[in-house]
């Protein structure tokens, strides 16, 4: 299977509501996303809370947008969170600037798991030590079939590329229009400021 990256939603069937994201591979984003919510694990607590509300059945993958640079995926991601922004559409997004953690609350328990290794290098010794307790152990059959079937229902190709628009006429509107919310935006904060 071929990698393809972009700008994708999981779409609540139930109340409309969605989180937008971007991923150099979808295919493996989606099912990580997947993989914790099943889990009951997800980062996000909104969508975790509505996946568990709701059920998996009520949950759809869509791409919205094939990105061909990945250096671009950020920036279009950043377009999709302020026109959903700029027009009040509802999403489980938690953080509003794309590829930050700006507006997570952070429990005292989180800041010392995240952070405790902050500036911290593990010594050489202690590398080898990690290093030399991994070396020589092997997984039993079970354990690596069981690994296998697990990850097979978690990497299931259950997403659904959004077909409904004419893409070349379609996103080529949305990007100009995307873009002049953008700089009408920065006018705005231009004004704002003085």
């Amino acid at each position: 299977m071929r990698i393809k990256s972009g700008i994708y939603r999981i779409v609540n069937l139930s109340n409309k509501k969605y989180y937008i994201g971007s991923a150099v591979n979808l295919y493996r984003r989606w099912g990580q996303h997947k993989y914790y919510l099943i889990k009951g694990t997800h980062a996000n607590k909104h969508l975790q809370s509505a996946w568990d509300k709701h059920g998996v059945d009520t949950f759809k993958f869509e791409v919205l947008e094939y990105v061909g640079n990945v250096d671009d995926l950020i920036k279009i991601e950043q377009m999709y969170l302020d026109y959903a922004d700029y027009y009040n559409i509802e999403l489980y997004n938690i953080c509003f600037i794309a590829n930050s953690t700006k507006g997570i609350k952070w429990t005292e328990h989180q800041r010392e798991v995240c952070c405790g290794m902050k500036g911290k290098h593990h010594t050489d010794e202690a590398k080898e030590k990690m290093s030399n307790s991994q070396k020589g152990k092997k997984q039993s059959a079970a354990s690596i079939e069981k690994r296998k079937q697990t990850m097979q229902k978690y990497w299931q190709p259950t997403y659904k590329v959004v077909e409904d628009w004419q893409v070349e006429e379609d996103w080529d509107l949305i990007h100009k229009t995307l873009a002049e919310l953008m700089l009408q935006r920065k006018n705005v904060n231009k004004i704002k400021d003085h």
